[in-house]
């Protein structure tokens, strides 16, 4: 507990109680405000962009209802290159593969009908100078996912796309 704190907390005790709860709403709502504000600000300021997750979509809302795991839950992982063509085993992931935007369609297509509702989608920028400590490429609008995102979402509007 900081000083600040311990006096902040002695200084309510000598209020009385209407007092008392006028000051705890007023501090309550400048640290929700803290909060917020440091939450939507990235490090170097601004966001341009923000993906919401929230429960708009049906199965988001069919998973809190559950209380159990089912197949349903499962959300199948797509390794995304931004070399459009591309489709290469990745050694350290069983049976996995990075593929390019022009190969996700013709993979994902017979899993969807085989019932995949939900997919999350990793991007892999393979062209130099593409990543940095902050990742600023990830919501770029001709980045990898964000493409993926488009596409998959014109061709298959119920599946659950996630975006890592």
């Amino acid at each position: 507990m900081s000083f600040s704190t311990l006096v902040q907390d002695l200084s309510f005790r000598d209020l009385d109680r209407s007092e008392r709860q006028s000051e705890i709403s007023t501090l309550s709502r400048a640290r929700s405000y803290g909060s917020t504000t440091a939450t939507s600000v990235s490090l170097t300021g601004d966001i341009s962009s923000q993906l919401h997750g929230g429960y708009s979509h049906p199965l988001a809302r069919s998973w809190q209802a559950e209380r159990q795991l089912t197949k349903s839950m499962l959300i199948y992982p797509l390794f995304i290159s931004d070399k459009d063509d591309e489709e290469i085993t990745i050694p350290s992931l069983p049976n996995q593969r990075r593929r390019g935007i022009n190969k996700l369609i013709p993979f994902v297509e017979p899993l969807i009908e085989q019932g995949l509702r939900s997919v999350i989608l990793f991007g892999v920028p393979m062209a130099p100078g593409t990543k940095d400590a902050l990742g600023t490429a990830a919501d770029d609008p001709k980045g990898p996912v964000m493409r993926s995102i488009q596409l998959l979402r014109a061709r298959f509007p119920s599946l659950f796309v996630v975006a890592d």
